[in-house]
């Protein structure tokens, strides 16, 4: 089971990965946050296998969710999940915990790093 929190200030967006993931019955959904401090309280909660992280939130940047968990939770992973294409902004993404920078325009790419992580997963 691999286990996901969604962080997106967009509820559109959180809803939309929620229905994109919810259809693998492989994966658990633990919980959603709106905001920077949500995302902190619930990763800290559930200490999940993969945040799905923006990067603009109301409170505080991703990155900033980001370093937190790099600091705190060593074996939860980052996908960033961003409409940017900003380079410099893509750039400040590459943490030792980020497993991926992915654009919300592609769905697609999505599923595909969640079952890279669970083959990588299965393969240790």
């Amino acid at each position: 089971m691999i286990r996901i929190v969604i962080v997106d200030d967009h509820i559109l967006i959180r809803k939309g990965i929620v229905n994109t993931l919810s259809v693998d019955p492989s994966i658990q959904i633990l919980g959603e946050a709106a905001s920077g401090n949500e995302a902190i309280t619930i990763i800290n909660q559930y200490k999940p296998d993969i945040v799905i992280l923006d990067m603009h939130l109301p409170d505080m940047t991703g990155l900033q969710v980001a370093l937190w968990a790099n600091e705190n939770l060593k074996d939860t992973r980052i996908v960033f999940h961003t409409g940017s294409k900003n380079i410099f902004l893509i750039r400040q993404m590459l943490l030792p915990n980020v497993y991926g920078i992915l654009t919300k325009d592609n769905p697609e790419q999505l599923i595909n790093a969640v079952n890279h992580y669970r083959l990588k997963a299965v393969a240790s």
